[in-house]
């Protein structure tokens, strides 16, 4: 879309659903001449470290919801050398609670850590049981995963 002569007072990047990620709204999906632009402000920031961040990765998804999740490019080399084995998971800020118990890939762990996940998250199950229908979705989640982690 064309906005004119006018400049957007839209401050930051529109995100997009496809491999570009993100545009500046006076960008117009080309490369920007004008760095000072206030459209090229970074609002964003990194879930992990909380530094200024606004580029969305494909591959940065929640791995309990699949929301994308800003990740920063240090944050993320960081958790590939802590889950060497399994590869980088990350959590959205609903589920970073979930961040140590709460992972797609099961095989690079030992059986005592296993045992430790299956504790903490039968810990976050517990406070859920009280809610009635409103933890209905969350508790279904952490069962399913518990069950992943006792086979």
């Amino acid at each position: 879309e064309e906005f004119g002569s006018e400049e957007s007072q839209f401050v930051g990047k529109n995100f997009v659903f496809d491999r570009r990620g993100a545009l500046n709204a006076n960008d117009c999906g080309k490369e920007s001449a004008n760095s000072g632009n206030s459209t090229t402000a970074i609002v964003g920031k990194c879930l992990y470290c909380k530094d200024p961040y606004d580029t969305f990765s494909p591959e940065n998804v929640c791995t309990v919801c699949r929301e994308p999740v800003l990740v920063c490019s240090k944050c993320k080399s960081d958790l590939e050398e802590k889950q060497i084995c399994s590869g980088p998971e990350f959590h959205c800020e609903e589920h970073f609670h979930l961040a140590s118990c709460y992972f797609t890939n099961l095989s690079g762990f030992s059986v005592d850590d296993l045992r430790k996940q299956l504790e903490e998250l039968n810990a976050h199950l517990d406070p859920l049981l009280a809610l009635k229908k409103k933890g209905k979705q969350r508790r279904k989640s952490l069962r399913k995963q518990i069950n992943k982690v006792e086979s």
